[in-house]
């Protein structure tokens, strides 16, 4: 279980780096959400669903208590769900799809903070079965998990860092993911939602990964671009920024090796969505005989279903569980029974 509390309010220590860095004014911060939530009435042609104080407090940390960018932020964030169709029902850890994404470990998330307070993403590209779901679904669940994170204040104010490992990634693979996509991941991360990005780290990319880097800077503002490290197969110099003590082993770190069903737990167990009373994450149902079922649900679809099928479902219905596969479950398996 990770230690994520998600409505855990400021701890002392980031509550000055919110005064210091972010321009947080307690005496203040009603006023200054108030202003934001007066604009609300300035943009009739967006659907503001939330308009909480908390809600909206979450833009102010993102622009620093700049009002006027704040409530663009805002306005990009419901504007991109509309163009793109995100909705509440689709968005949610209930949706097939995105639990698949999520029990490949996109995303996984790290159990300890960094030396600065932030929440460390790892994501490994090899893990990706594009044959079961496509790269809008693990975009959505990006989006899912930083909208469970964001529900703790802390990481509204100390922000996150990301650590993308490409090996064992093949062009093949590489090749799924196409300008129009990556264009698509630039807006939505870029300008669409409240979220403090400390680092990008890129670690074991090869040539068309480093070609599919300079197709995407010139559309990255120059606040981003500053903030991606392109490490290689150089680990030292990501151990200088990311210490060892909080990595897992295949990184070179001091901890356990990573499992990636832990993030897709917390959020499946939870029937995690945006919006709804978080309340329940606290007491996580997701036991290792319903999780497994999931898995085995998800990879190997009922031969009942009468939707769509393609020559890949066809295939999944017929064939046995692989072994891999039932290895994958049965270390899940051990990692949620405790």
């Amino acid at each position: 279980m990770l230690g994520i509390d998600p409505r855990c309010e400021l701890t002392p220590e980031t509550a000055k780096k919110a005064k210091s860095q972010l321009n947080e004014d307690v005496n203040t911060t009603g006023a200054a959400i108030d202003s934001v939530r007066k604009l609300y009435y300035t943009r009739s042609d967006i659907n503001f669903r939330q308009n909480d104080d908390q809600f909206i407090l979450r833009f102010l940390r993102a622009s620093k208590f700049n009002r006027d960018r704040a409530f663009q932020i805002l306005c990009n964030y419901y504007a991109f769900r509309q163009k793109y169709k995100v909705s509440s029902e689709s968005l949610s850890a209930e949706n097939p799809l995105i639990q698949q994404a999520l029990l490949d470990g996109f995303p996984g998330v790290l159990n300890d903070l960094d030396a600065f307070g932030r929440r460390v993403f790892l994501i490994n590209a090899v893990n990706w079965e594009y044959w079961l779901y496509g790269y809008k679904d693990i975009l959505k669940a990006f989006l899912l998990s930083l909208e469970f994170l964001h529900e703790d204040e802390n990481v509204q104010v100390n922000g996150l860092v990301v650590i993308l490992d490409f090996s064992g990634v093949h062009f093949k693979l590489a090749s799924k993911v196409t300008p129009s996509l990556l264009k698509l991941t630039i807006e939505m991360f870029q300008d669409c939602f409240p979220c403090r990005l400390g680092a990008l780290h890129i670690i074991n990319q090869r040539w068309f990964v480093e070609t599919a880097i300079k197709l995407c800077k010139p559309f990255l503002k120059d606040g981003i671009k500053k903030k991606i490290y392109v490490h290689g197969n150089n680990l030292s110099t990501l151990h200088y920024m990311v210490h060892k003590e909080i990595l897992p082993t295949e990184l070179g770190g001091l901890k356990p090796p990573y499992n990636h069903f832990s993030w897709a737990k917390q959020l499946i167990g939870c029937n995690y969505r945006p919006g709804k009373n978080v309340n329940a994450c606290e007491n996580n149902n997701a036991t290792p005989e319903l999780v497994r079922a999931r898995r085995v649900e998800l990879v190997h679809p009922s031969a009942n279903d009468v939707g769509p099928m393609t020559a890949v479902d066809d295939a999944l219905r017929m064939e046995p569980l692989p072994s891999d596969e039932n290895e994958e479950l049965e270390e899940m398996m051990l990692f949620l029974d405790y």
